[in-house]
Formats: structure tokens, sequence, C-alpha cells
């Protein structure tokens, strides 16, 4: 009897002790995203061929990669922040340990057509537990489109 006791015990502890958000709930952009496509002015932009690009949400953190078939990952880190319902910022202006702010992992991901570093603001055109595409108008004028896929 003490042995079920103290199993259920360890099973309710482990079950009570899991963290999935780190630093709270952050809402349905929790989560990895895949970029499924990317467009401006309604024209579809080429991305690198052979690779595929994530993006990642955790408590205030953006990670966004571009992983190819061998499952290298070229890693660029920003900060994000929802300003309003349907607004996103994206913040890749930081830096650490010595680097230039807005350079190197701490740069935007120029692929997708962002400036090397920035704060820019995204309309959320669409975000439910499945689906999310924002838009972003660059300095140019020019108009972005990006529909991502959520994948866990």
């Amino acid at each position: 009897m003490k042995t079920r006791i103290l199993l259920l015990f360890i099973a309710i502890s482990a079950l009570l002790t899991g963290c999935t958000h780190n630093g709270g709930d952050i809402g349905p952009l929790f989560g990895a995203w895949r970029l499924d496509s990317a467009s401006r002015d309604n024209a579809t932009i080429t991305l690198p061929v052979g690779k595929y690009t994530t993006w990642a949400f955790q408590n205030s953190l953006l990670t966004v990669q571009l992983i190819d078939a061998a499952h290298y990952a070229e890693t660029r880190i920003g900060s994000f922040s929802r300003t309003a319902e349907n607004k996103l910022r994206l913040d890749f202006d930081n830096s650490a340990d010595g680097i230039e702010a807005g350079t190197g992992a701490y740069a935007a991901p120029q692929w997708m057509g962002f400036p090397d570093k920035g704060v820019f603001d995204l309309d959320i055109a669409q975000l439910d537990g499945k689906k999310m595409v924002l838009v972003w108008q660059s300095p140019d004028g020019s108009v972005y489109e990006y529909k991502f896929t959520k994948t866990w």
C-alpha cells in the first residue's frame, strides 16, 4: 500500500512540475511556426532553395531559423511584444557578449525582406491555434505578407 501511495505521489508531482511557458502564458503565439509562403506587394518571394524558415515564440524571445536539409540552422534572435490586439512588434536591435546591436545572431532575418536591424511593427491579419498571417510595410512602402503554420 505504501508503494502505491508513493508512486501516486511521484506521478502527481511530475505532472505538476512541468514547464511549458517559461515566464507565463503568451497566448496563441507560443510555440514554433513554419513559414509556408511570403510575398512582397502580392508577388511571391523566392526563399532560399532547399531551406525552410521557422519562428519560435517563448516569453518575450523570438528565434528565427533558416534550416537546410542537413538540419544546419542559421539562427537570428530578437524580442517581441504585442503592442495591441492585432499588432506585433519585433526588435532586432539587441546585443550580448560584446556583439554589436543588430549584428550576427541578433540581426533581422534579411532573407525575409527585413533590413539588418531595427524595430518592426507588423499587423496580425490572422492568428489562431494553427495559422498565422503577418503583414509588414517596409520603409520603402512595400507590403510583405508572411503565412505560417504552427508546428508545436
